[in-house]
């Protein structure tokens, strides 16, 4: 449906494996990560970073923000898949697929003096740029 809908415009919709992207190195100007990573197998997320590195051009940036675990969230992941970020080690790990220049940053709209709201309330947000 992507694809047709995409038809005769400027986007490639490629289907794949996200931790082996048949994508040519340092072909994409920037690379994100939105409330998804979650959803990717523990043991499939540095993979899946280090491959955003290789396809990102130097200098590039890698920008991502996905929620944590709290009651709500609970909520709306009753069955799914709950692989969640740890903030505290997250720079580390963007770090070591190959970014620099990382911020890492727990959010919490009650502590940003929003009312908490959805599975959205609590979680962390990320940017970095490739070496």
């Amino acid at each position: 449906m992507l694809r047709r809908r995409l038809a005769g415009t400027n986007v490639a919709v490629v289907e794949g494996d996200a931790t082996a992207m048949p994508l040519p190195d340092a072909s994409f100007s920037a690379a994100l990560a939105f409330m998804m990573l979650h959803h990717v197998p523990a043991g499939l997320q540095d993979p899946l970073l280090r491959e955003a590195a290789r396809v990102l051009r130097p200098g590039c940036v890698f920008a991502g923000m996905d929620a944590t675990p709290n009651p709500v969230w609970d909520l709306y992941h009753p069955f799914d898949d709950r692989n969640p970020v740890d903030p505290a080690t997250f720079g580390e790990r963007l770090e070591a697929a190959g970014f620099v220049a990382v911020r890492v940053t727990p959010r919490s709209r009650a502590s940003a003096g929003e009312p908490a709201r959805g599975r959205e309330a609590e979680g962390v947000s990320a940017s970095a740029r490739r070496t």
